[in-house]
């Protein structure tokens, strides 16, 4: 079980919340949603799942810790700029404006905003 997992129900437990009547219950006071931070400081939405057995659904919470909210096209570039210039040297403004005009023929990017620079790092470490 992955540690994200382990972590919330870990949490669930301890507020007695585990139970799927007392989870949907505890949802259903709190406008469907909760919201747990786990030890590495991530917060994650837990939401009423649509399986009848599997009934919570977890997902990251907006601007959460260890989360980069990017556009498709800002994540699709940073992709295609690594697999076009490979991941021996750091991209450029200009491998990345090459790749959004002749992939997607979007137009050129002023500078490389701070999502972007971390998704590229991400994306470019062995």
């Amino acid at each position: 079980m992955p540690d994200i997992t382990r972590e919330i129900i870990v949490q669930l437990k301890g507020k007695l919340l585990l139970e799927k009547k007392k989870y949907l219950q505890y949802l259903s006071e709190n406008n469907g949603y909760a919201i747990v931070i786990l030890s590495d400081q991530s917060s994650w939405v837990l939401r009423k799942g649509d399986d009848a057995v599997r009934y919570i659904h977890i997902h990251p919470a907006w601007y959460s810790a260890h989360c980069i909210r990017v556009k498709a096209v800002t994540l699709r570039s940073a992709i295609a700029t690594y697999i076009q210039v490979g991941v021996a040297r750091k991209v450029t403004l200009a491998d990345l404006n090459h790749v959004r005009k002749s992939f997607w023929g979007l137009s050129s990017i002023k500078q490389v905003y701070p999502a972007m620079a971390r998704l590229l790092d991400m994306v470019g470490r062995d």
